[in-house]
């Protein structure tokens, strides 16, 4: 914000705002991917299709019971992409489980500063008996 104000200013001052298109340009584009890192968890974010995990058959008749988080980018088309265990108790055990998910959810697109962006964003997806 303070970069912004600042060029306002100097635009108010010079009274030639083509001179810095192109500077205002580069804080747009730095300000669009800075938000596209940032780290969204599911409640912000509009799945429309949230496809549960299968529970894998050997953990299931071991009766292990576990979590799974991962981190993945919503595309601007609203598809998973870039998916990765960030973490796992057990380990290893309901990873590929957890990922074939997440490959199948579909989120309403991000928008910020009126562009579609590609969003980063983090789930922990839990396997539980019942």
């Amino acid at each position: 914000p303070d970069a912004e104000a600042l060029l306002d200013a100097a635009v108010q001052l010079t009274g030639e705002p083509a001179q810095f298109q192109s500077v205002r340009d580069d804080l747009e584009q730095a300000y669009i991917a800075a938000e596209s890192e940032r780290i969204l968890t599911l409640t912000e974010l509009n799945a429309l299709t949230a496809v549960p995990a299968r529970y894998p058959r050997r953990a299931e008749e071991k009766g292990l019971s576990g979590w799974v988080d991962v981190h993945f980018t919503v595309t601007p088309s609203g598809e998973t992409a870039n998916i990765a265990v960030n973490a796992a108790e057990p380990e290893s055990i309901f990873d590929r489980a957890a990922i074939n998910a997440v490959e199948q959810w579909l989120f309403q697109p991000v928008e910020y500063r009126g562009q579609v962006i590609s969003q980063r964003a983090t789930a922990r997806l839990k396997f539980e008996l019942e």
